[in-house]
């Protein structure tokens, strides 16, 4: 394989399961349907509670942006249109930012079948501007 094609990429961003997830495997996991919409169109994947949205974007196809895989970079924002995620993984989450509907893919868990809008970094960092929040450079 030649580092750096798609196959290498795509092997490094898979992550090992998150403590949520390896309690999670104590008990049955559920199973929750996630599309994303994205570029005009929408994408549709399965995605079990243990899972980070990201990497069932990631694993369906989808090129969505990330750096920090911690969520404190915001940048791979999304916009939660509809369901319910846990995001106490999160590094950097405020209440403000899931009032606003916002959630780091990197770091989120569904807890419900979703619908994100991706791409939502630049959005994510006015919102925090205009309220005080932090927002990472760059």
């Amino acid at each position: 394989m030649e580092h750096g094609s798609n196959t290498d990429w795509f092997q490094c961003l898979i992550r090992v399961p998150s403590v949520a997830g390896i309690l999670a495997g104590r008990k049955a996991v559920a199973v929750h349907q996630v599309t994303f919409v994205t570029d005009g169109r929408e994408i549709q994947a399965s995605i079990s509670e243990d899972e980070y949205v990201l990497d069932a974007g990631v694993v369906a196809g989808l090129n969505l942006p990330y750096m920090c895989l911690q969520g404190w970079c915001t940048t791979c924002a999304g916009r939660l249109l509809s369901g319910e995620v846990d995001q106490s993984e999160a590094r950097r989450y405020y209440p403000q930012d899931k009032a606003a509907g916002f959630v780091l893919l990197c770091s989120a868990h569904a807890r419900s079948d979703l619908r994100v809008l991706t791409h939502q970094k630049d959005e994510m960092r006015r919102h925090r501007q205009a309220l005080g929040l932090p927002t990472p450079r760059g």
